[in-house]
């Protein structure tokens, strides 16, 4: 099953996740998956002043421990997957684009790397999931660790994009282009719509049907 990833509306909800995990005043609640890696993207496009690769530990575990949280050899701050997210960020910032960061955040968000288990890819569950992997960090043992920037973005950009039509989703054709999305009502079934969408830049499209949101 695919996950649909919560997606940004704007920039001012991605730069309010990244200012308040620095400030340690953002809500545990809020301290998910997506703005995990919100923050931190927003933090390499932005925060030029930040060496992430030198103070993602301090930023992660203060914040934790603002919160009431602890890091430990069960919870709190996991600095092997930490880590393997911020490569696939990195290759993602990496592409130079000038969309929007919440466009970008997106676009990371529906991406493979965006995924939850994307660090399984290259670990298995016992040494990932180990504590010598939680305290520091630890090389793969199944594949080298790269980004893997594949048109399997078109899956997950169809997923977020079937909820939000609306949604900033950067072209995982030409990384760089904004998707539009338009509906074509289904003739012999008007419960339903063919979404399609469209990258305004470079025009590659996809298109799925989802259920018509006026019937």
């Amino acid at each position: 099953m695919v996950h649909v990833p919560r997606l940004f509306a704007n920039d001012a909800a991605v730069r309010r996740i990244g200012q308040g995990v620095l400030d340690r005043t953002l809500p545990k609640a809020e301290w998910t998956h997506e703005a995990h890696l919100a923050a931190f993207m927003w933090i390499m496009l932005e925060r030029l002043d930040i060496n992430l690769d030198l103070q993602v530990r301090d930023i992660i575990s203060r914040y934790n421990e603002a919160t009431g949280g602890v890091n430990d050899d069960t919870m709190g701050y996991h600095d092997t997957i930490t880590r393997c997210f911020l490569v696939g960020i990195r290759g993602h910032v990496s592409r130079g684009s000038t969309s929007p960061v919440a466009s970008q955040v997106n676009a990371l968000l529906v991406s493979a790397e965006g995924q939850r288990e994307w660090p399984l890819r290259f670990y298995s569950r016992e040494l990932l999931f180990s504590v010598a992997a939680r305290r520091n960090y630890v090389p793969p043992d199944l594949a080298a660790l790269e980004p893997t920037l594949t048109r399997e973005h078109w899956t997950r950009v169809a997923s977020a994009m079937a909820d939000n039509p609306y949604a900033l989703v950067t072209c995982p054709e030409c990384k760089e282009g904004i998707l539009r999305s338009r509906d074509h009502v289904i003739a012999d079934a008007p419960e339903l719509v063919r979404r399609y969408m469209t990258c305004e830049l470079c025009g590659a499209e996809s298109s799925m049907r989802v259920r018509n949101p006026d019937a």
